[in-house]
């Protein structure tokens, strides 16, 4: 994740805003739909994660999200990174998730930013 430092402010309260938004039960729940769906199990047990920085540092590689939409669309083949150790190609994950996510009938208005999963800025969008 980018280090960022303390925010103040304005910035503090919409920081504030969307971290009231996030609903760790409903992630939770969507985490265990998507090991369900792909068969595999993430890195540690999701029923562990205590906060949105969990549930993101979970998904932010993007792996297990091209595996999810290609088992929920078997014609979708999304070409990805299996094991990316830098951020440019976990973005480049996430990114081709979500063009294919558009691809399956996912509206744009529903999906969320690159950038909201790798940086855990807006995490609520991604449950």
């Amino acid at each position: 994740m980018a280090n960022h430092g303390p925010s103040y402010g304005l910035s503090r309260e919409l920081q504030k805003k969307n971290d009231a938004r996030f609903v760790l039960e409903e992630a939770i729940e969507v985490l265990t739909w998507i090991e369900n769906v792909t068969g595999e199990r993430f890195s540690f047990d999701v029923t562990t994660c205590e906060s949105s920085t969990d549930v993101s540092n979970l998904l932010k590689d993007g792996v297990m999200l091209c595996k999810l939409i290609e088992k929920l669309d078997p014609q979708c083949r999304v070409v990805y990174n299996k094991k990316p150790k830098m951020a440019f190609p976990m973005m480049e994950n996430i990114s081709n998730f979500l063009a294919a996510a558009k691809r399956f009938g996912v509206m744009e208005i529903s999906c969320f930013q690159t950038v909201d999963l790798y940086e855990n800025k807006q995490c609520y969008k991604v449950s």
